[in-house]
């Protein structure tokens, strides 16, 4: 189970990575997943809500790292139950996310988009015309000399 979150995060990595298509795969390996494996059904819509959330950029790299390290720790260390690694899980999920570049990038070009209904009509408006302050001076010998802010 954990092969196919380390898989997806190591492909992700990729500079011209195609996260879409990387969500895509990966819920088809989960679906594609029996139950003779033996996982928590809790954890699937868990595993899926994250990346998810990774690729809409609600979720940072650091967190779904931390994730399949937990998993790691659980499934193939026994560290803790199944109980309590869900619990981390979600307290993963739900915490703010991280100041990751990605992230970070997403929120500010969220931020920059205008907001309300006539936000499209915005995007297209010319922009206003700049001001220039303008000083003027005279030499004695009568060269004007323009000061422009």
């Amino acid at each position: 189970m954990t092969v196919f979150l380390a898989e997806f995060i190591r492909l992700s990595r990729k500079p011209r990575a195609n996260l879409p298509e990387l969500l895509v795969n990966f819920e088809t390996d989960l679906h594609n997943l029996t139950k003779d494996y033996g996982f928590n059904p809790k954890l699937f819509p868990l595993l899926r809500k994250a990346v998810r959330e990774y690729v809409d950029g609600n979720l940072s790299r650091q967190s779904l790292e931390a994730m399949d390290y937990c998993l790691d720790e659980c499934y193939v260390d026994g560290e803790f139950s199944e109980e309590e690694l869900l619990e981390k899980l979600r307290c993963f999920i739900s915490a703010a996310p991280s100041n990751d570049k990605r992230t970070v990038a997403k929120r500010r070009s969220h931020a920059a988009l205008p907001k309300g209904p006539h936000a499209s009509q915005q995007l297209h408006k010319k922009a206003a015309p700049v001001m220039f302050s303008e000083k003027t001076a005279t030499t004695p010998t009568g060269v004007v000399l323009r000061l422009v802010r």
